[in-house]
């Protein structure tokens, strides 16, 4: 019934995996949904995730059951599970993207969160992502952003919709879009090239430094 104890068996677990997958992770899930303990400045649903992600490919089969739950703040946890284990959990991808099409509120931006986590296996979700750059909650708009830099050189194709961020978008999401276009690399072109210089004098400190970092990921171009 302590948090703290808790906190300790959450962390014992993820030290023991890959041991007992089949057991463990269903509990750990459980304790994501229930979980209000706060230790050591730290909630004990995030200790749970981050257990669940040392099981790497075990979690697997154990989350396509669990997919079966459509409870929106069950699907949410998945999400944060799927985040945890990144490039792994690529075979969800096809599922993370029904949820940010589907739009509910509650689960739209870990399932975004989610797609950033896995990487360039996410590619698929470029088109979605696009969309959801001009989403009216900002907060998707810079998640969107994130994981189209994540998903790297396969995202090109959202460089006009990155630039037109940059310069219509609120700071936190001009702010992502800049760096999203620096990991997109040197094949963005001469006028996303132009609208992260023009962004080099933006007044908010943090764009400018995510688009002078981006310049310098772009090299000579």
């Amino acid at each position: 019934q302590d948090p703290g104890v808790r906190a300790e068996a959450i962390v014992g677990l993820g030290q023991l995996a890959p041991l007992g997958a089949e057991l463990v992770v269903p509990r750990l899930i459980e304790r994501m949904a229930q979980d209000d303990g706060f230790v050591n400045g730290e909630a004990n649903w995030v200790r749970a995730s981050q257990a669940i992600g040392k099981y790497r490919e075990k979690v697997l089969p154990i989350l396509e059951k669990e997919w079966e739950n459509n409870d929106p703040k069950r699907r949410a946890i998945l999400c944060v599970v799927c985040y945890e284990l990144g490039p792994v959990a690529a075979p969800f991808v096809q599922r993370l993207i029904a949820l940010v099409k589907d739009g509910h509120n509650y689960y739209r931006r870990a399932a975004i969160g989610a797609l950033m986590a896995i990487g360039p296996e996410a590619a698929p979700a470029v088109p979605v992502l696009r969309k959801q750059l001009y989403h009216e909650d900002f907060h998707t708009q810079y998640w969107a952003c994130r994981a189209l830099g994540a998903i790297g050189s396969q995202a090109l194709p959202a460089v006009p919709d990155l630039v037109d961020r940059l310069k219509n978008g609120v700071a936190s999401v001009r702010r992502n879009a800049a760096a999203a276009l620096g990991k997109l690399g040197p094949q963005i072109g001469p006028e996303a090239v132009a609208a992260l210089i023009q962004a080099v004098d933006d007044p908010i400190q943090p764009v400018r430094e995510q688009a002078v970092l981006a310049l310098g990921r772009i090299g000579p171009e």
